[in-house]
């Protein structure tokens, strides 16, 4: 079906086509006919086909505008899972669907989740520059990454700053004390609580992912700190400071700690869906942590069996 619409550009414009490919999205998500998310994310590339064939301007209906904005944050996702933000994370996709409209503080995190992916692009590239001798002492793009970097974990807290100091969970992460046992049951949030205590999930998941990557970055190139301007150093120091184990296991554990309060029996599906992506950065932050691991795989066991996630099973 996907392929007859992405060749007829008539069939392309029609709305109708764009909200059957986010049904498909959907139906994959919900009844999981895999045991993996291969299968979700290949309706999400394919929605992505046709999300590109339109152009980032021709979401001012509010179907047009509704299919796109809830297919942004799986697509977020598949984005900073494949390492590649583009085009999503151009200035013409942030800004084009909301020429006529403000965009919602959801959408506005998802622009820093495509920003990320395209840093872990970056990263990629210098990673892959490193094994040719004449790139590898070229620092301009060490420089330009080191800078995205810094760039984005600042617009993370301005927006933690802005939108989400009213959470609950973001009030505990901050207590010493350890979060509430709601295996067996927890407060049932109302739909608006539940939409910050998300984002926060979410916010964690990127931050998360974020510091991964820069901790990796700067223990590869601490070699190089002696030989780059002092700001650069500086900059170097502070991506090293931000990112070590300590503060990448505590938000790590934070997200566990939450996860049990919205896989509990009276949470639906969409809430519980909104908790693969963070599992996945804890899961990721704990690969080598077994007691950590066997919580992860605990946790994917509950979303797969008491919410239907079937492929919750095979997070890695």
């Amino acid at each position: 079906m996907l392929q007859r619409v992405l060749e007829d550009r008539e069939q392309i414009l029609h709305e109708e086509n764009l909200a059957a490919v986010r049904a498909m999205v959907l139906y994959e998500l919900y009844e999981a006919t895999s045991s993996t998310a291969d299968s979700w994310f290949g309706h999400i590339t394919g929605l992505s086909h046709l999300l590109v064939a339109r152009g980032p301007q021709m979401y001012d209906t509010p179907l047009a505008r509704a299919v796109f904005e809830e297919v942004r944050y799986p697509l977020m996702i598949r984005c900073i899972m494949v390492h590649q933000g583009y085009p999503f994370s151009e200035a013409q996709w942030r800004t084009g669907p909301w020429a006529s409209s403000p965009k919602g503080k959801e959408q506005l995190l998802y622009d820093h989740g495509f920003s990320l992916a395209s840093i872990l692009h970056k990263l990629d590239a210098l990673a892959e520059a490193a094994q040719d001798p004449a790139k590898a002492r070229d620092p301009m793009h060490l420089i330009d990454a080191m800078k995205s970097i810094v760039q984005l974990d600042d617009e993370l807290e301005k927006y933690k700053k802005i939108y989400l100091q009213d959470s609950m969970l973001l009030s505990l992460s901050k207590s010493e004390l350890p979060f509430p046992d709601w295996t067996d049951g927890g407060p049932l949030l109302d739909e608006m609580s539940f939409h910050l205590e998300g984002l926060v999930m979410t916010w964690w998941a990127i931050k998360l992912f974020l510091m991964a990557a820069s901790s990796q970055l700067a223990s590869k190139t601490q070699a190089l700190v002696n030989h780059l301007p002092p700001p650069i150093a500086g900059m170097h120091k502070r991506i090293s400071q931000a990112s070590g184990d300590e503060i990448r296991n505590h938000v790590g554990h934070c997200i566990l700690q939450s996860i049990p309060l919205v896989v509990q029996e009276n949470m639906g599906q969409f809430e519980t869906s909104r908790t693969i992506f963070p599992l996945t950065a804890a899961t990721f932050q704990f690969r080598n942590s077994e007691p950590e691991t066997e919580v992860c795989r605990r946790l994917r066991t509950q979303i797969a069996s008491r919410k239907g996630f079937k492929f919750a099973r095979g997070i890695e």
